[in-house]
C-alpha cells in the first residue's frame, strides 16, 4: 500500500514538476544513450569558394568556428576510436572538394566500409577529375549538389563567383565515370532554393536534371523577405504545398526541416578540428568540448549539450534555465514552441 505521506507529496507537487520529472524519466536514453552513434557529422571543411548571397557563415569571418580542413589522420583517428561508426555526412558551411586530403579521407571510409554523404551540399565547381575518379572508386555514397538556376546569368546572382556550366560540366564528367565504371555510386541530387531570380527556370532546370539523369529537389528559401512572383507557376511545377517556409509553419504546425534538429539525438555535428557543435545550424563552439580530445562519447556528455538535448523534448522550457543555449533562439525550436510542440526522436 502506498505511503499516505508519500501519496500526498506526489499530489501536492506543482504540475510543472511532474512534467518535468516524466520527461526526464521517458528521455533519458535519449539524453544519455547508453551506446555511441554509428552515425556523426563532420565538416570536411569550412572553407568556400564563393561568396553567396545569404551566406553569413563565410562573410563573418567563419564565425567561431576557424577557417579549416578535417585532416585524414584525424579521420582514421575517429574510425579507429569508434568504430561502430558506420556513416559520416562531410558537408556543411564549406565546399569538401577544397579540402586537400580528401581523396586520403575517402580512401579510410572505404578501407573501413563507412559510407560517406554530403548530403548538406557541395557547390561542385572547383573537383578535379582525380577526385571524381575517387568518389567512384571508394564508393562515396550520396552527394546533394546545389545549383540554384538553369542558366549562368540565375545561377551567379546567388552563388556569387560560381560557374554554371562549369558545374553542370563536372556532373557529366562524373556520369561518364560512373558509367565507364559500371557503378552506380555516388548517388546524385540537384538541390534547387526557390529565389527571385530563378523563380521561371524551374522548368528548365527539371528538364536538365532529366537529361543529366538526377533528381531534383526543389527547397524553400531562408529568407524571411523572399515572396515568390510566380505563384502559380511555382506550385505546379514544383509540387510544394508551400512556397516559404512560414507559410510552411502556418500550414503544417511544424517549422520547414524540423528535423534538422534530430541531429542532437541521431547523428551529432561536429568541426572540422573537432568542436562539438550538435547540429548543422550551430556557427560557434557551444557546448565547450572537442571529438578528438574528449572522445566520441566523452564529448556528447557535455552537461550543456545534454542540457540542449533536454530542452527540445519540452513544449513549455524555462527560460530561466535554457536562454543561453544556442537551440533557444534557433528558428526551428520557437516554430514548435508556437503550437506547443515539443521534438520527438525516432522510436521514442
Amino acid at each position: 500500500m502506498l505511503n499516505p505521506n508519500l501519496f500526498r507529496r506526489i499530489i501536492d507537487a506543482p504540475r510543472a514538476e511532474l512534467i518535468q520529472a516524466y520527461i526526464q524519466i521517458r528521455h533519458r536514453d535519449a539524453l544519455r544513450p547508453a551506446q555511441p552513434p554509428t552515425s556523426i557529422r563532420i565538416d570536411a571543411s569550412t572553407v568556400c569558394q564563393l561568396r553567396c548571397e545569404g551566406c553569413g557563415f563565410q562573410k563573418a569571418g567563419h564565425r567561431g568556428l576557424g577557417g579549416g580542413f578535417l585532416t585524414a589522420d584525424k579521420f582514421r583517428e575517429l574510425l579507429d576510436s569508434n568504430p561502430q561508426i558506420r556513416r559520416v555526412e562531410l558537408s556543411n558551411y564549406g565546399e569538401i572538394f577544397l579540402n586537400p586530403e580528401l581523396i586520403d579521407i575517402m580512401r579510410c571510409a572505404f578501407e573501413k566500409g563507412v559510407a560517406l554523404e554530403a548530403a548538406m551540399g557541395v557547390n561542385f565547381n572547383t573537383v578535379s577529375d582525380e577526385q571524381l575518379q575517387a568518389l567512384v572508386d571508394y564508393r562515396f555514397s550520396f552527394i546533394s549538389i546545389s545549383i540554384d538556376g538553369a542558366s549562368q546569368a540565375a545561377y551567379a546572382q546567388y552563388r556569387i563567383g560560381g560557374d554554371f556550366n562549369r558545374v553542370i560540366a563536372n556532373i557529366r564528367r562524373l556520369q561518364e565515370i560512373k558509367e565507364l565504371k559500371g557503378k552506380k555510386y555516388p548517388e546524385l541530387q540537384w538541390q534547387y532554393v526557390i529565389n527571385e531570380h530563378n523563380e521561371l527556370e524551374v522548368g528548365k532546370a527539371k528538364e536538365m536534371a532529366r537529361e543529366l539523369n538526377i533528381p531534383i529537389v526543389f527547397k524553400l528559401n531562408f529568407m524571411p523577405s523572399y515572396q515568390p512572383t510566380n505563384r502559380e507557376y511555382l506550385s505546379r511545377e514544383t509540387g510544394l504545398d508551400c512556397l516559404t517556409r512560414a507559410e510552411w509553419l502556418d500550414k503544417h504546425h511544424e517549422p520547414y526541416l524540423s528535423e534538422d534538429c534530430l541531429q542532437m539525438f541521431d547523428d551529432p555535428q561536429f568541426n572540422w578540428d573537432g568542436k562539438l557543435l550538435g547540429c548543422c545550424r550551430v556557427e560557434h563552439d557551444a557546448y565547450g568540448t572537442n571529438l578528438f580530445e574528449d572522445g566520441l562519447v566523452g564529448s556528447l556528455q557535455s552537461p550543456r549539450f545534454v542540457l540542449a538535448k533536454e530542452l527540445l523534448l519540452q513544449r513549455n522550457p524555462s527560460p530561466r534555465k535554457y536562454k543561453d543555449l544556442p537551440c533557444w533562439s534557433c528558428p526551428l525550436r520557437k516554430g514548435r514552441a508556437k503550437y506547443h510542440k515539443r521534438l520527438t526522436p525516432k522510436g521514442r
